[in-house]
């Protein structure tokens, strides 16, 4: 928990944690440091900004040594998938049709056509899907791995699928990084000790 809690903290800052062994650990002086370096150092930084930005395939151009100004929008076609896929569910596609009739309170047809069971997305009966929305709550950089419970209380605030906290314990025991540092719950056995010699029959 305290490694979580240390994660969350660090995830909002763009930093590099480097180890200096011995009398290199010195804290620079604020008068020593040189200007010059920092400069470079936004020079390099926005060198690799461009090489990330090719890696995504963004097209753009860099004119003149003048100021670069971008704006990049990042979104995700999870909800897009999950309309289609609804479309292809046979047993969402039955739950719609009553829902238009108003026979079933709990779920919700949406302005967009997406069901929802009250204000959770109702995820289709899809493998892969299901798996990469367990993988994005449990294996990710800000998840850090949370047991059955955890995973369940926070996929449940958006998601909702039949069999949904049967199937995030079946993936929480099936992780092979959870089974490698699962916590002994045993004394440890310490060193052996004979047994009494005993006194008669």
């Amino acid at each position: 928990m305290r490694q979580r809690r240390w994660i969350e903290l660090l995830k909002d800052y763009d930093c590099i944690i480097q180890y200096h062994p011995g009398k290199t650990n010195v804290v620079a002086d604020a008068l020593s440091r040189k200007s010059v370096g920092s400069l470079a150092a936004i020079r390099g930084c926005q060198r690799q900004l461009l090489e990330e930005l090719r890696s995504l395939q963004v097209h753009f151009r860099v004119m003149g040594l003048g100021a670069l100004v971008a704006n990049f929008r990042v979104q995700s076609d999870l909800v897009g998938r999950i309309k289609t896929l609804q479309k292809n569910d046979s047993q969402l596609v039955q739950v719609m049709e009553e829902v238009k009739r108003g026979s079933k309170p709990d779920f919700v047809l949406s302005d967009d056509e997406i069901l929802r069971f009250g204000t959770r997305l109702c995820v289709p009966n899809d493998e892969d899907l299901r798996r990469e929305l367990l993988e994005e709550a449990h294996c990710s950089k800000f998840a850090i791995h949370p047991g059955g419970t955890k995973m369940y209380k926070d996929l449940r605030q958006n998601y909702w699928w039949s069999g949904m906290k049967r199937d995030i314990a079946q993936f929480v025991a099936q992780c092979l990084v959870c089974q490698q540092v699962k916590v002994e719950h045993q004394r440890p056995a310490g060193s052996l000790q004979p047994l009494a010699i005993p006194e008669w029959k």
